[in-house]
């Protein structure tokens, strides 16, 4: 209860875009989104680098019966260092790799982003319709209750009815019982928003459901989501990786070459000054054992390579299915609220004024009157939650098309 009084009183007030704004900066999973993409980064980037040279401290033929660097011409002190060259591409093969892993990890945020930004929608948009249902409510009730009001007069005086009072109080309290329930969907929506956003917020929600329709087709929407979808973006660079995998593991059957020269040191002898020495060497590995270790492998991670070309497609046609689907349910929605707004709602303003009029010159009944407002406040709330659920329909189709920039 504490935490209920508080938050209004000490948390910032922002409007959507804010909101969005704010999260997509502070959400703890975007920055931990982040910092993976800088680490992969910076792993691409050291990829395309060789392997560490490697140094040789040694001494060659040493005498063993009686160890001397001067006794044998062979004897020396030798100092050599090598370095290891992959060959056919081996090296690019291998950044190209570790950039693919970068590209999806930035995808991957996309990804997240989208998400968050959807959710963040979602949850303003609940907030928005619970706080105008209550608001509706809150008008219902005050006209319910100068309706009884006025009953209960007419009783003393005895023109008005018990039972109607009756039954009118019970409709007052499930009123009550409906604000209680909208009341705990605001705070729910509310504390959704603060954890969205990584902080304690407040959202501003004045015309948040303004009636801002947009027609959707079809074909625009299949080219904006394969263009800009992160599930099908980080499904072809798997594609593009695993063919790139691919190639990296049949290039094994070219050797690769090791390059090393030694400086050997040789002490003066018996017969004088020896000269000192230097060797070079280039050493190749011979990839006798291909066939059997290799071939294997490239033919599964081509199979890997159809599984992901398969699952991209089947991930598109996942994708239009849910765009179809969103875009009949916003046209349903659409068509909704200009029904409650331009026919229902008129109609119920009219039933209830005739309804009060009669009321009111002793030739209509009181619960019709009664009846009529209650019609009257489920047409409007309906209204309210259609608009909501076009709203709502929109986010998670822009998030399906890559939509991620704060409106």
């Amino acid at each position: 209860m504490l935490l209920t009084l508080l938050t209004p009183a000490f948390a910032e007030t922002l409007s959507l875009p804010e909101i969005e704004r704010v999260a997509l900066s502070g959400s703890p999973r975007i920055r931990a989104a982040e910092a993976e993409i800088e680490m992969l980064r910076k792993r691409a980037e050291g990829s395309g680098t060789l392997e560490d040279p490697r140094l040789k401290i040694g001494v060659n033929n040493l005498p063993a019966a009686h160890p001397s660097f001067r006794r044998s011409d062979m004897t020396s002190k030798e100092l050599g260092v090598s370095q290891m060259l992959p060959l056919g591409g081996k090296l690019s093969a291998r950044e190209a790799i570790a950039r693919y892993e970068y590209l999806q990890s930035r995808q991957r945020l996309r990804k997240e982003k989208l998400q968050l930004i959807a959710a963040i929608r979602s949850a303003v948009y609940e907030l928005a319709y619970a706080r105008e249902s209550i608001s509706i409510l809150n008008e219902m009730k005050t006209q319910v209750r100068l309706l009884i009001d006025s009953e209960i007069a007419a009783t003393t005086s005895g023109t008005g009815s018990l039972s109607s009072v009756i039954k009118a109080n019970l409709e007052y309290t499930m009123l009550d019982e409906e604000l209680i329930e909208l009341a705990e969907r605001e705070e729910s929506s509310r504390h959704m928003i603060s954890y969205l956003a990584g902080s304690d917020i407040e959202a501003s929600t004045r015309g948040i459901l303004a009636p801002d329709f947009q027609r959707f087709a079809m074909p625009m929407a299949r080219d904006s989501i394969i263009a800009g979808n992160p599930d099908l973006a980080m499904l072809k660079i798997e594609h593009d990786r695993d063919t790139t995998s691919i190639s990296l593991k049949e290039k094994d059957y070219i050797p690769d070459v090791e390059l090393g020269m030694s400086y050997m040191q040789r002490d003066s002898g018996p017969m004088g000054k020896r000269d000192d020495m230097i060797s070079g060497m280039a050493t190749f590995n011979i990839p006798l054992w291909f066939a059997s270790r290799n071939i294997l492998m490239v033919e599964e991670m081509k199979k890997k390579g159809d599984v992901t070309r398969m699952s991209y497609e089947d991930k598109k046609n996942e994708l239009m299915f849910r765009a179809a689907a969103l875009l009949s349910r916003m046209k349903k929605w659409e068509e909704m609220y200009r029904l409650y707004t331009e026919q229902l709602v008129p109609q119920a303003s009219l039933a209830l004024e005739t309804s009060l009029a009669r009321y009111r010159t002793g030739s209509g009944e009181f619960m019709q009157a009664i009846d009529n407002l209650r019609t009257l406040l489920r047409y409007k709330k309906d209204a309210v939650m259609a608009c909501k659920e076009y709203l709502i329909s929109r986010a998670e189709l822009e998030a399906l098309a890559g939509v991620e920039a704060p409106r």
